[in-house]
C-alpha cells in the first residue's frame, strides 16, 4: 500500500487508495468500504484528508465540466476538478470563480468539504456562498441533490463538512463577471496593528482583495505589509514561470535563524517597491503556486500551520498575545498572514469563517516544541471566543474542538456511517 501524507509532511502513512473514475463505481466503493474518505490534490495542511490504516478514494479522475453557461456564469462540473482548470477555462470568457484561497491547486470537492475562503471574504464570503447545486453520493445507495432552496439541511452539513456527510459527485457554482486575469494591487508597509484595522476599514469598500503579511518576530514592534487588489481591464499579457523544489530537502531551511534575516530583509524590500502595480491575479492569489512542491523546503519532519479567526472585539489584545508568545518562544514564521471576515453568514454547520479577524502561521515541525506552542496558542485563542481551522489543523484537543463548534451535535445527524478520516477519528471519537 502507497505512503500517503497531507500538504504539511508531518506524517506518511500506509493507505488503501482507490480511484473514483465514475458515479457508478464510486457508489461501489462507498458501499463496500467502511472507513474512508474522499482524497483530492492533497493540499490540506493537516489530518482532513488522511485516514491511517485506511482508505482513500481518489477524486482526480472525476474532473470532467459538465455545462457552463456563459450568459448567466454558472458552470457544473465533477469535484475532482481543480479550481485552477477552471480558471484557465472561464478567465478568457469573462468570468472568475467568486472566491479562491492561497493555492488553484485544489479540487472543488475540496473546496466544498472545507469551505475555503480568499482575501475577499469582506465582499463575496466563502466559496459555500456560491454553491448553487451539489450532488451528494451516500452509502445506502441514495443520492441526494441539494442546494440553498432544496434539501437545505444536507446542503449545510455538507458545506464545510470535512467530507464526512458522503461522497461530493458534482455540483453548480456561481461565478463572477470579470474583464480578465489581471488586477490593480497595492503594497503599503505598515507598524502597529492599529494601523492594519486602519488600513482594512479604509479599502474594504473599494478594493476586493486585502490581506497583510506579518513579521512575527518583532515582538514589541509589530509591522507588516499590507496588500490590496481590484480586477481592471487591461491588454497585458502573461507570461508563467514556475520553480520547482525537486527533493525534500534534508533539514528546513525555515528556522529561527534563517528567519531572523529574511524577515527583516522580505520587509525592507517590499517597502522599497511599495506603490501600485498591475499584476496577474495568480501573483496576487496565489504566490507560492510558483514554486511547486514548497512544503519541501521544511525539510523531512515538514510543518504544521496554524489558523485562527478571533471576534473583533478581542482581536488587538489576542494577537498581540500570540505574536509576544511567538517572539518569546523564538519560534517564529515566514507565512503569517492575517486578514479580516465580515458579516456574511456562514453556509455550513461546521464553516469556519465567522466576524472577526483570521490569523494564519506556519512554523517547522520541531516535535514537541511545536505541540506546546500550539496548545498555548490554542487557549489563547479559545479564551478569546475563537476557533481554529480544521482544513489547516492537525493538533487541536477534542475539547477545543467542542468548545468553539457548536453545530456538532446537529452535524453528526447527516454523518454516513461508511466515512471516516484521521480528523474524525482524533475529533469526533470514530
Amino acid at each position: 500500500m502507497p505512503r500517503i501524507n497531507s500538504w504539511g509532511n508531518t506524517s506518511s502513512d500506509e493507505h488503501k487508495v482507490l480511484d473514483l473514475e465514475s458515479r457508478e463505481l464510486a457508489q461501489n466503493i462507498l458501499n463496500q468500504e467502511t472507513n474512508g474518505i474522499v482524497f483530492g490534490m492533497a493540499r490540506s495542511y493537516g489530518d482532513v484528508c488522511i485516514n491511517q490504516n485506511g482508505s482513500l478514494w481518489r477524486s482526480k479522475k472525476l474532473n470532467k465540466l459538465i455545462s457552463f453557461d456563459e450568459k448567466l456564469g454558472i458552470l457544473e462540473c465533477e469535484s475532482g476538478m481543480t479550481l485552477k482548470s477552471i480558471q484557465d477555462h472561464i478567465i478568457p470568457k469573462g468570468w472568475m470563480l467568486p472566491v479562491s484561497p492561497g493555492t488553484q491547486f485544489i479540487s472543488v470537492g475540496g473546496a466544498i468539504a472545507n469551505d475555503i475562503h480568499g482575501k475577499n471574504h469582506h465582499q463575496a464570503g466563502t466559496f459555500g456562498n456560491h454553491i448553487t447545486e451539489i450532488l451528494l453520493l451516500r452509502s445506502n445507495s441514495d443520492s441526494i441533490l441539494c442546494g440553498p432552496n432544496k434539501n437545505k439541511d444536507w446542503f449545510e452539513a455538507t458545506i464545510g463538512g470535512i467530507g464526512l456527510t458522503g461522497i461530493i459527485l458534482s455540483c453548480k457554482i456561481q461565478l463572477k463577471k470579470v474583464n480578465g486575469g489581471w488586477l490593480e494591487a497595492e503594497s503599503i508597509p505598515f507598524k502597529g496593528i492599529d494601523k492594519f484595522f486602519e488600513l482594512t476599514n479604509y479599502s474594504d469598500a473599494e478594493w476586493e482583495y486585502t490581506a497583510a503579511w506579518i513579521d512575527c518576530l518583532h515582538r514589541n514592534d509589530i509591522r507588516g505589509i499590507f496588500e490590496r487588489g481590484k480586477h481592471i481591464s487591461t491588454n497585458k499579457k502573461f507570461k508563467s514561470y514556475q520553480f520547482k523544489i525537486p527533493i525534500t530537502l534534508p533539514f528546513s531551511i525555515v528556522n529561527k535563524f534563517t528567519l531572523s534575516i529574511f524577515n527583516p530583509i522580505y520587509f525592507f524590500f517590499k517597502t522599497i517597491f511599495s506603490g501600485k502595480k498591475i499584476i496577474h491575479y495568480t501573483k496576487f492569489l496565489h504566490p507560492l503556486d510558483n514554486i511547486l512542491n514548497w512544503n519541501r523546503m521544511y525539510g523531512p519532519r515538514g510543518f504544521y500551520q496554524f489558523q485562527c479567526v478571533i471576534p473583533y472585539d478581542s482581536s488587538k489584545r489576542t494577537i498581540e498575545e500570540m505574536l509576544g508568545l511567538i517572539a518569546g518562544l523564538k519560534m517564529g514564521s515566514f507565512l503569517a498572514v492575517i486578514k479580516t471576515f465580515s458579516n456574511f453568514k456562514p453556509i455550513g454547520l461546521l464553516s469556519f469563517s465567522e466576524p472577526g479577524v483570521t490569523f494564519a502561521m506556519d512554523f517547522p515541525n520541531q516535535g514537541n516544541k511545536t505541540r506546546i506552542l500550539f496548545n498555548k496558542l490554542e487557549k489563547i485563542v479559545l479564551n478569546s471566543g475563537g476557533k481554529i481551522y480544521l482544513a489547516k489543523d492537525m493538533l487541536m484537543a477534542k475539547e477545543t474542538f467542542e468548545a468553539s463548534y457548536d453545530s456538532i451535535d446537529d452535524f453528526i445527524n447527516f454523518r454516513d456511517p461508511h466515512i471516516s478520516s484521521q480528523m474524525s477519528k482524533r475529533l469526533l471519537g470514530d
